[in-house]
């Protein structure tokens, strides 16, 4: 039997496409307007709903707090929360609070479905934060797509300057660098990483093998070497995720 999902959010708008959506592919559909409302649900019956989606900026009852009545009462059912609002630290914030998923508007469908089932199948949820840095524009927007849909968070730039200022900003546990990059190559940039945060992995890429030499100091500089196109097995193989 398909899983029951409750949905919770006060756009009428994005409730009903997210619920029709969802719906079509076989998933049993409950919705609510608002925290309240969905609080009133689980409670009068509707319990046995097996995972939650909910926005996170709703009047009265938010959905972080929203997070936090029902882990108290049914820590048991896995809740992803959602925002299109950016906000400093929401993500860091929702999962220090007990969300096994979070995603920003707007997300495709196969995103939130493979987030779904892997939350459904018992997985332990990939709380993993990902920065990846290419100067070319597609394999950037490919590798993110991919990490994206397999249920990372992914953070992107073109250069490696940019990268080291947003890992100042902390939260990145994986840093995935082109090996040849104007300015600043991942080579370059991987032992700037180290220097600056040494727990965090560095993964260099490159479409080429690379000669001795440069296989070397890839080796001495960061975690690991992967060969453009990059496939999601290597990525869960060399983040140690199956």
């Amino acid at each position: 039997m398909q899983a029951t999902v409750l949905i919770v959010d006060d756009d009428p708008m994005l409730l009903s496409l997210l619920s029709d959506t969802l719906g079509s592919v076989g998933y049993e559909i409950r919705s609510a307007s608002n925290g309240e409302e969905a609080l009133t649900r689980i409670g009068n019956g509707d319990g046995d709903v097996d995972i939650i989606i909910a926005d996170i900026s709703m009047p009265g009852i938010d959905g972080l707090e929203l997070l936090k009545r029902v882990k108290k009462e049914r820590p048991d059912i896995p809740v992803i929360l959602m925002t299109g609002v950016t906000m400093n630290g929401i993500r860091t914030r929702a999962l220090q609070e007990g969300a096994d998923g979070f995603l920003d508007k707007p997300f495709r469908l196969a995103v939130i479905e493979n987030m779904m089932q892997r939350l459904l199948n018992g997985e332990v949820s990939k709380d993993i934060r990902i920065m990846i840095i290419d100067d070319n524009a597609e394999h950037l927007e490919t590798l993110k797509d991919i990490l994206t849909e397999t249920g990372y968070e992914v953070l992107s730039t073109d250069n490696g300057k940019e990268a080291l200022l947003m890992l100042k900003r902390g939260g990145i546990d994986t840093v995935i660098t082109d090996f040849k990059m104007p300015e600043m190559d991942g080579i370059e940039l991987a032992r700037k990483i180290k220097e600056v945060s040494p727990s965090t992995q560095v993964i260099v890429y490159s479409g080429y093998a690379p000669n001795d030499q440069e296989a070397s100091d890839i080796k001495a500089a960061a975690d690991g070497f992967l060969t453009k196109p990059i496939s999601i097995e290597q990525m869960n193989a060399i983040l140690s995720i199956s």
